[in-house]
Parts: structure tokens; C-alpha cells; sequence
């Protein structure tokens, strides 16, 4: 029996290709997207790379993210084609059992709705995936205060 399937995310402002092929995150939310203005809120950016981790003979054969809105509406609803899986030569596979497929994309811009759960979600061909949330809400801010300046 195949060991279970296992999907993550990370949420962040931008995605860069560095030279090296090597990837660069910008402006990683960890656990929360606090903000300080009311709600609906709209984010120039908003980019997120997803992974799928599966053991080599379980590779899924149908991957589809989907991004839901704290409201629980659609932000998007994309299959990832199989093309853009990566096909491992077997002198990288050595022993190893598992596989890791990713992929990442960046919304422009995204509005926000309310406070509440970002969620990431994978589908495959026989099962569904959470793969992250990140928690959206508003901060109230300290009014600034003026110090008296010293001549």
C-alpha cells in the first residue's frame, strides 16, 4: 500500500526565477495576512507555489488546485498539465521513494473580501488535499503620537 499523499503551500508576494534555477520568495505570510485597512481589501499580488509529496509509483495522474476566499468563492480553479510535471531521470532517483510535484502561480491583484481562511486545495484523480490557509484579518493600528522634538 502506497504511503499517503501530502500537500503544502506557501503564500507570498512574489515568486522570482533566480539564476541557477533557483526560486526566490518574496514577502512569506507565515501563519496570518494581518492588515490594517477595512475589509474588502485589495492586494496588488498575491503568489502562492504548491507541492504535491508522493511516493514514486503512487505519482498522481490529475492535479488541480483550487483557491478559495475567505467568503468561500472561487479565486481560482486551475489543472496543472501533466507536461509541466517533471519527468525525473533515474540517476536523480537513486533510492529515493518519494516524489515531489510543485507548481506556482501569482494572482493580480486579488481582493479580499472579509477576514476569515484563505484555503489551498488539491485535487488529484482519487482524493482531496488541503494544502495550506492562511488567515486573513484586520489589526487596529495605534494612533501615531507626536513627541515633542528636542532643539
Amino acid at each position: 500500500m502506497p504511503n499517503p499523499r501530502v500537500a503544502h503551500c506557501v503564500f507570498c508576494d512574489d515568486i522570482r526565477l533566480e539564476r541557477g534555477n533557483k526560486i526566490s520568495f518574496m514577502g512569506v505570510y507565515t501563519f496570518d495576512l494581518a492588515t490594517n485597512v477595512a475589509f474588502p481589501v485589495t492586494l496588488p499580488k498575491l503568489a502562492i507555489t504548491v507541492w504535491v509529496i508522493a511516493d514514486i509509483s503512487d505519482r498522481p495522474s490529475k492535479l488541480e488546485i483550487t483557491v478559495l476566499l475567505p467568503d468561500g468563492k472561487e479565486l481560482l480553479r486551475a489543472e496543472v498539465p501533466d507536461s509541466s510535471t517533471p519527468s525525473y531521470p533515474d540517476f536523480m532517483l537513486g533510492s529515493a521513494e518519494r516524489v515531489i510535484l510543485t507548481s506556482s502561480f501569482s494572482l493580480v491583484p486579488v481582493v479580499l473580501p472579509c477576514e476569515g481562511t484563505l484555503e489551498v486545495w488539491i485535487e488529484t484523480e482519487r482524493e482531496k488535499l488541503r494544502a495550506g490557509r492562511l488567515w486573513v484579518h484586520q489589526i487596529d493600528m495605534p494612533e501615531p503620537t507626536t513627541q515633542p522634538s528636542i532643539a
